[in-house]
């Protein structure tokens, strides 16, 4: 009995520096965000937005329905529109880099594979667009490493309210390695 608590100890110790990659979760329920205690503020046009406890950014682009407003389905909850497939919204983690998202919408479909997620560490290189699990109504996407920057697009001609954003950051202070 005591060698299995012996190697139960050993694992746990040997586990620790892998659990301190990944940070906490962090939940962006837009609508519960704007109740009081109000932890986002919302730019001009509800076309941008900053949250007050963890400093991620939100900018709206496209037409002018891609905004933060309530959701185009039930018009109850506030949620990014996302209303033609020209629109898109950008993400900005200044601090820690973004290891991994979870979105959740409304649509007017139930699995919406046109949403697509991208990644980029300079804001201004995006790429391809990244591979995600698409189920009902949510989205999941592991995140490339060093990436502080996502943009979020409607490619089809589904109208999209994101109602919620959960991420992962990583909390790493490792060496990137970025070969030439």
């Amino acid at each position: 009995m005591k060698r299995i608590f012996r190697y139960f100890g050993a694992l746990l110790v040997a586990s620790i520096p892998f659990s301190a990659v990944l940070g906490d979760v962090i939940t962006h329920d837009f609508n519960q965000m704007n109740a009081k205690p109000r932890t986002i503020n919302f730019g001009t046009g509800n076309t941008s937005a900053t949250t007050t406890t963890d400093d991620i950014t939100y900018t709206c682009g496209g037409t002018a329905t891609a905004k933060f407003y309530t959701d185009h389905v039930h018009k109850s909850v506030i949620s990014i529109n996302l209303l033609s497939n020209t629109d898109y919204v950008i993400v900005f983690s200044p601090l820690e880099p973004i290891a991994s998202v979870r979105i959740s919408y409304y649509s007017e479909s139930t699995v919406y594979t046109n949403l697509k997620i991208y990644a980029s560490s300079d804001g201004s290189d995006y790429g391809s667009p990244l591979s995600a699990l698409y189920e009902s109504s949510v989205i999941n996407a592991e995140i490339p490493i060093g990436s502080h920057y996502l943009k979020i697009r409607n490619e089809g001609s589904t109208k999209i309210s994101i109602t919620e954003m959960k991420y992962t950051r990583e909390t790493c202070n490792c060496f990137r390695y970025v070969p030439e």
